[in-house]
């Protein structure tokens, strides 16, 4: 199987945990004790929508979320268990386009086909148009 990019470093965070002061992704604005927001740039509640309908992209934005304790109280369990869910989206995607792609491939396989075969079969009738026209 094909690594994906987010392969290593998601493994990285399952085996051995990441504290969020080591996170490289944009930790975003800081929370009071009670994990208000001082101020969000893309609302949690709509990440979290997009991410519950399977968007991988918003699925890890909320696992970093949830990590960094940005628009909530950090929670690295949930931000284990988004970043799950992201790669597993990610590769029902990955496995989405391949077979699209193949699909397309043996589809231009058998037009190719299919047109060879016809421009033989009108050479074919073109040689014995010109055989009964020469005899003749």
């Amino acid at each position: 199987m094909k690594s994906r990019p987010i392969a290593i470093p998601l493994l990285c965070l399952v085996l051995l945990g990441c504290p969020s002061d080591s996170v490289v992704h944009d930790s975003g604005p800081q929370h009071d004790e009670a994990g208000a927001a001082e101020s969000d740039a893309v609302p949690i509640d709509e990440l979290r929508t997009a991410a519950e309908g399977g968007d991988p992209e918003a699925q890890s934005e909320l696992a970093f979320a949830h990590q960094a304790g940005r628009g909530m109280p950090a929670d690295p369990a949930a931000a284990i268990e988004w970043h799950r869910k992201a790669a597993k989206q990610a590769d029902h995607q990955a496995k989405a386009e391949r077979e699209a792609e193949e699909k397309a491939q043996r589809e231009a396989a058998k037009l190719s086909e299919r047109e060879a075969k016809a421009e033989r079969e009108s050479e074919e009738e073109a040689e014995k148009r010109a055989r009964k026209e020469a005899k003749r």
